[in-house]
């Protein structure tokens, strides 16, 4: 919709990149605002641009006044940050693709620049905490070795039969049963995996697993509540 706002980086968590893009996309700045804010507004800021800009890209000595304009300002912008990560997630997550894609590295970028904008007490809410976290970790999921693997064995339904701790389907399409597969078949699941994939399928096993089966329990209780 802003096409200038291409070239700078308003929402930056670098303060010095931040301030520097205001500086420099100050035409672009005010390109967006007469379109957000009133008449009243835009004249205040023209008149005290130089001096909101330092107040908000100077993070104050002392970190008790959540009202101060700084935190603020910091607040709307993590919060810009952290729809712009879920949208960029909601992308990816319906495409399959390889890992390191440079769309789900791009996408992954975005979402880490959302958690971090959220450390400080000063910060949004638990709700916007739980899904910076929560998209977060459904990208470094879907870049792992784990989730290529067992995308990989549920596409192509491999013979299993050898693995002999295998005493459950794999295969289940139910949420309930994926879940199990990641928590008390767990150890079962990593033989499968290796035998299929190799052993870059379990690297930091443990990790990734965690990350399955929570993102898995999470979908089922959805499931669960839609009925």
């Amino acid at each position: 919709m802003y096409p200038c706002a291409l070239k700078y980086d308003f929402t930056s968590n670098n303060l010095a990149a931040q301030k520097k893009s205001f500086i420099n996309g100050k035409a672009c700045f005010f390109n967006i605002a007469e379109y957000n804010y009133s008449d009243e507004h835009i004249k205040y800021l023209k008149k005290n641009y130089d001096k909101v800009v330092k107040i908000i890209t100077t993070k104050p000595k002392n970190e008790s006044n959540c009202a101060d304009l700084y935190y603020m300002f910091n607040e709307c912008r993590c919060i810009a940050n952290i729809f712009r990560a879920s949208q960029s997630v909601y992308e990816v997550s319906i495409i399959d693709m390889s890992i390191n894609d440079t769309r789900l590295l791009k996408a992954q970028k975005s979402s880490t620049a959302a958690k971090n904008c959220l450390t400080g007490k000063c910060y949004a809410g638990n709700s916007n905490r739980e899904m910076a976290v929560r998209d977060y970790e459904s990208l470094v999921l879907k870049n792992s070795e784990l989730f290529a693997c067992f995308n990989y064995i549920q596409k192509t339904k491999p013979n299993l039969s050898n693995n002999k701790c295998l005493d459950f389907d794999f295969f289940a399409t139910n949420s309930k049963a994926k879940v199990e597969i990641f928590t008390t078949k767990k150890a079962c699941t990593k033989t499968i995996m290796a035998n299929v994939c190799g052993a870059k399928a379990v690297k930091d096993y443990e990790k990734y697993r965690q990350l399955a089966a929570k993102k898995l329990k999470d979908l089922n209780n959805v499931f669960n509540m839609m009925q």
